[in-house]
């Protein structure tokens, strides 16, 4: 059945109807001593990628300045949230990476602006982690940080505790223009349920909506999209564990599915291994596999506070000679490359 949109009229009755809280994504930020959260906090961090890539890509450097700035205000059982997030880029731009205001209370919530909901598909650490081919899908087309021409993109969330360790997340996302939509982003329904307990957390969801049919600009039109994700996390020794499942299927243009694992150890080893298969949504078509590994080690950097050097390569291949879009891959037959990442956060207040 094809996604129908919201009427404009329901969005916003649909955020507070769908809303809830108690999920992990609240804050509660508390003080050095103890005290009860506080009225307003910031950091500032500087990250520098400088990489090494095959495809003729040769050395490049990345980063940015991020600063980020946090208030809460509470009022009984009640509370008012909001962040921003922005970003001096080492090319010379700026952006805004978080920009959101959440309100609700330990029961149910709601969050509108610009934000990530659930991760479907935690990768770890992923300090470089590229695909090869046409990539694969991960249950992230409806998650949010809608960027580019979809910077203004309707997005809600909602979120409710429905038992102990039981948390539901509904998210919306419209736009009712395909030109207004980026590649590997979505408009529509992300349902998410997550059960943690006895140091488990188990998460399972869907993407119910439309994407673009990466049409010329003006000429796009929608095509539906609908995908599903189940992940397992567990602290297992010194790190976390996640093993990650997901699939999905934009009409008229392909299908995808992904099993991964990875292992990450803060101050330590971080390794993802992960096997994709993905074909044209066609009768006949031939199936594309696509393998990837990731592998880094974080160490302190000269034992300074909050100091980091990763350094991190990736490999990643693909059986197909022509690729489909939408699905981050690189349109290349192989992948290889090696970073150095740096990051210190030097300034919290």
């Amino acid at each position: 059945m094809p996604y129908r949109p919201f009427p404009r009229a329901l969005l916003a009755a649909t955020s507070l109807l769908t809303a809830g809280g108690g999920y992990c994504q609240s804050p509660s930020w508390t003080s050095s001593d103890g005290a009860p959260p506080v009225a307003f906090r910031g950091d500032a961090n500087v990250e520098i990628d400088t990489t090494r890539q095959n495809n003729g890509v040769g050395g490049t450097q990345g980063g940015r300045v991020e600063l980020n700035l946090m208030g809460r205000t509470t009022l009984g059982d009640a509370f008012l949230a909001g962040k921003a997030t922005f970003l001096a880029k080492k090319d010379g731009g700026t952006a805004t990476d978080d920009m959101w205001v959440q309100a609700g209370n330990a029961k149910f919530d709601f969050k509108l602006g610009r934000f990530e909901a659930v991760d479907l598909f935690p990768q770890g650490r992923d300090t470089v982690l590229n695909r090869a081919g046409s990539g694969v899908y991960r249950a992230n087309f409806i998650r949010g940080r809608f960027g580019g021409s979809a910077g203004n993109v309707v997005h809600v969330a909602g979120h409710a505790l429905l038992a102990e360790g039981l948390n539901l997340e509904l998210g919306l996302a419209d736009t009712g223009k395909a030109d207004n939509l980026a590649a590997g982003q979505a408009e529509g329904l992300r349902p998410v349920l997550s059960y943690s307990a006895n140091g488990w957390l188990f998460k399972a969801g869907a993407e119910i909506g439309r994407m673009s049919d990466g049409g010329a600009a003006g000429n796009a039109r929608f095509v539906d999209l609908r995908g599903a994700a189940l992940s397992l996390s567990k602290a297992v020794g010194p790190g976390n564990l996640n093993v990650n499942l997901a699939g999905g299927r934009a009409e008229g243009l392909w299908k995808s599915s992904v099993l991964a694992a990875n292992y990450t150890v803060t101050l330590g080893p971080w390794v993802h291994v992960e096997l994709g298969r993905v074909k044209a949504d066609a009768p006949g078509s031939a199936s594309e596999t696509v393998r990837t590994v990731g592998v880094g080690w974080q160490f302190s950097l000269f034992g300074i506070k909050n100091a980091y050097v990763t350094p991190a390569l990736s490999y990643s291949s693909s059986s197909a000679d022509s690729y489909l879009p939408a699905l981050g891959g690189s349109a290349k037959p192989s992948e290889r490359a090696v970073r150095v990442r740096l990051n210190y956060t030097f300034a919290a207040f």
